[in-house]
């Protein structure tokens, strides 16, 4: 049972590892504004995600069974009495899902500016359609009233 749970102790940690490469790949593509490489790398952290809860799973299990509660501090003291050897895997495993749950919130936050900026700049096009009518833009993309806009000033 201890050779289980050093497994999947293990593998849990090499998945959390993955998911931090994969999320610092995800920032990378969210700064330099590579949204192609956005959708390939979210279906790759969904598959991750999938298989941590999987070996997370196998972890609650055993610590279940030795009445041990899910927590970090506990299961560190658990580890301290009766399983020292893998008292530094936890730590690492520890460690990098802060550093997951902090490039994911920081990741989270650069979608949201992204928003927020397209949001302010939308407005702004709008209100200088409202107060300039030569500069509103059409459905299509295109400046209301250039030539072959099908607009024309005077039209009825």
């Amino acid at each position: 049972m201890l050779q289980e749970l050093s497994q999947a102790l293990t593998e849990e940690l090499a998945l959390m590892r993955q998911l931090c490469h994969l999320l610092r790949q995800e920032q990378q593509a969210l700064t330099e504004r590579r949204l192609d490489d956005l959708s390939t790398l979210l279906e790759n952290k969904a598959a991750l995600l999938k298989a941590l809860d999987s070996a997370g799973q196998a972890r609650r299990a055993f610590f279940s069974s030795e009445q041990v509660l899910d927590s970090s501090e506990t299961i560190r003291n658990w580890f301290s009495t009766y399983q020292p050897a893998l008292l530094t895997t936890w730590g690492q495993l520890i460690d990098c899902t802060r550093e997951a749950d902090l490039l994911n919130r920081t990741n989270g936050q650069l979608i949201s500016n992204r928003q927020e900026i397209e949001a302010q700049f939308l407005q702004q096009l709008l209100q200088t359609g409202q107060h300039d009518e030569s500069a509103a833009y059409s459905a299509d993309g295109k400046l209301s009233n250039t030539p072959g806009s099908g607009r024309h000033r005077g039209s009825a």
